[in-house]
């Protein structure tokens, strides 16, 4: 009875984990300035199908659309573009007879140059490699390493469904878990932290982040934020650490659950202390 019920509770923690994940994959995708299509936009199928609707997020490597019908999960190897649809220019109205002139057009200031945007990176040879030794993880394709608590393990399902996450370590529920992502930003940390930030406002309720702290991180400079939330009926404790390398930008984000989530979150600080480049 003991192993039914905590096999329960297990299984009760990585439902609501896939939940907070799923919903931090659809954030992040926004995040990642990539656009959703708008409402009408056609998305087209592999074999041909159309989907008209809005991309709102990703769920386990699938595009997660808002259709006039409800919520579609559609593969990413399943669709073969995505056509935004542009006003018909052919149905405006013709000019009326007689009319006068149009005044020569008024000359006017260059715009402003464009916002950075973020970029995702690839891990070289499209797959990335990892390894554990002891309590050390390795990240062979981004060069760093970190330490891994004993009972944890790497989660590549869970990382495959977050854009621009390279490693995604936690506990066998998932009720606690570490996400390391990294972009391409011409922007300085402070401006990614505001991103992530925003980003994590959007996914939980009764949202609470804390002033930023200055620290310390593989000899770089980073910001440290602590915040709490509330999704799918659960208290969720964590940080988010930003530091960057020039153009490459790392987020570190670490998530509980836990009811004992003091003790957890000096896990994940131990976890972040240790982050280094190889």
């Amino acid at each position: 009875m003991y192993r039914v019920r905590l096999r329960s509770e297990i299984v009760r923690a990585a439902v609501a984990a896939r939940v907070v994940t799923g919903a931090l994959a659809a954030v992040l995708l926004g995040a990642a300035g990539i656009a959703p299509a708008s409402r009408g936009d056609d998305i087209i199928l592999t074999d041909g199908r159309k989907i008209s609707g809005t991309i709102v997020g990703m769920e386990k490597g699938s595009f997660r659309v808002e259709t006039d019908f409800g919520i579609a999960l559609v593969r990413k190897d399943k669709v073969a573009r995505i056509e935004v649809n542009k006003p018909d220019v052919s149905k405006a109205p013709a000019p009326a007879e007689n009319a006068p002139a149009a005044p020569p057009p008024v000359a006017r200031p260059a715009p402003p140059p464009r916002p950075a945007t973020i970029q995702a990176r690839r891990p070289p040879g499209g797959k990335i490699e990892e390894h554990t030794e002891g309590i050390t993880y390795f990240n062979d394709s981004y060069g760093f390493q970190m330490y891994k608590p004993p009972n944890w393990k790497s989660l590549p399902e869970t990382m495959g469904s977050i854009p621009n996450a390279v490693a995604v370590l936690g506990t066998e529920d998932e009720a606690t878990m570490i996400i390391v992502g990294s972009v391409v930003y011409d922007a300085p940390p402070s401006a990614y932290a505001a991103v992530l930030g925003s980003a994590l406002k959007k996914l939980y309720a009764d949202f609470e982040m804390q002033p930023e702290e200055q620290i310390d991180v593989s000899g770089r400079p980073a910001i440290r934020r602590t915040f709490s939330g509330k999704a799918n009926d659960r208290e969720w404790h964590g940080m988010v650490v930003n530091l960057a390398d020039n153009q490459i930008h790392y987020g570190i984000i670490g998530l509980t659950s836990e009811e004992n989530y003091q003790f957890k979150s000096s896990v994940l600080g131990k976890i972040v202390a240790s982050f280094r480049f190889q």
